[in-house]
């Protein structure tokens, strides 16, 4: 339809005329702000927490004036200090989370342990079950057909008799073994205590900031709970747990602290909750670090 020199000027009346009817295109958001330098919500929390909110805020200013791209001694100096700060609190953060894998590691190795015992138990007292029942079975109905010798019905009632209680006695030892045994090796006070109000060793602590964060309510939290109250309530209603902490001494079981706590009554049960507890503050501790890594970006 169009000849070969006719083409680009065609196209280009084109262009020309929609840049007429739409002077500005719309760009991309990543074209169309920058965003260097704003702070997101768990950012600002980050550094609220660990009081650097005037020095961060002096940081973005210089920023924001070109001042780091002309190696500005102040804004050097200041983006240096900030980011030892947050490094160190990144690290301490870290320290803690390994303390809770190496908790977790432990109880989950004792767990399985009792598992293991339990289920052999179960296994055995069930196989001895089935035994006696074939073997007195063989005797009473059996080729030695006692129950069909005159002489010897009382003998073949007596062990029916005996056969059934028997197996009354085995499945109730059965029933009692699914609970499992109880612990062998020691248990050692963990970091749920200081979350269930009790006065734990400096040892097993939390660090400051830490605490502070489980402390202080979530930014997008509608009802004001702080973090450690969401915890407390989600293991007092979700009924994930098999014990109830709100009862003193199970707070002191489960965080293997306190006079209450005793190692006779380590059972699955209560490491199965321990375990789980672990796992629930761990992984809130750990979003702590979504606001220091966007605090590290936003100061770059």
């Amino acid at each position: 339809m169009f000849s070969n020199s006719r083409l680009p000027a065609f196209f280009l009346a084109i262009l020309m005329s929609l840049a007429a009817v739409f002077p500005f295109f719309p760009c991309s958001p990543a074209l169309a702000a920058d965003g260097a330098g704003e702070l997101s919500v768990e950012a600002l929390e980050a550094a609220k927490l660990m009081g650097i909110e005037a020095q961060v805020n002096r940081l973005l200013e210089l920023k924001h004036a070109g001042q780091l791209d002309t190696y500005n001694l102040e804004a050097i100096a200041l983006q240096a200090s900030l980011m030892r700060k947050i490094m160190t609190t990144g690290l301490q953060l870290r320290s803690v989370s390994a303390k809770f894998d190496r908790e977790i590691i432990f109880e989950q190795q004792a767990l399985d342990k009792l598992t293991r015992d339990r289920d052999f138990a179960v296994a055995v007292t069930t196989n001895a079950n089935f035994l006696q029942l074939s073997i007195l079975s063989i005797i009473i109905d059996g080729p030695l057909e006692q129950s069909k010798n005159p002489h010897m019905v009382l003998a073949g009632n007596r062990l029916n008799i005996v056969s059934g209680l028997t197996v009354g006695v085995l499945a109730l030892v059965a029933l009692c073994e699914q609970r499992g045994g109880v612990r062998k090796s020691r248990p050692e006070v963990n970091l749920l205590g200081q979350t269930l109000g009790l006065q734990t060793p400096d040892q097993e602590r939390l660090p400051p900031i830490l605490w502070d964060y489980l402390n202080s309510p979530a930014p997008n939290s509608l009802r004001g709970l702080t973090r450690r109250q969401q915890l407390m309530e989600y293991w007092q209603t979700a009924k994930v747990l098999p014990i109830n902490i709100k009862k003193p001494n199970a707070a002191e079981q489960v965080s293997a602290f306190g006079p209450r706590h005793r190692q006779r009554c380590e059972s699955i049960k209560l490491i199965t909750a321990r375990v789980t507890m672990l796992f629930d503050l761990r992984a809130m501790s750990d979003l702590l670090n979504t606001g220091l890594v966007q605090l590290l970006q936003a100061l770059d």
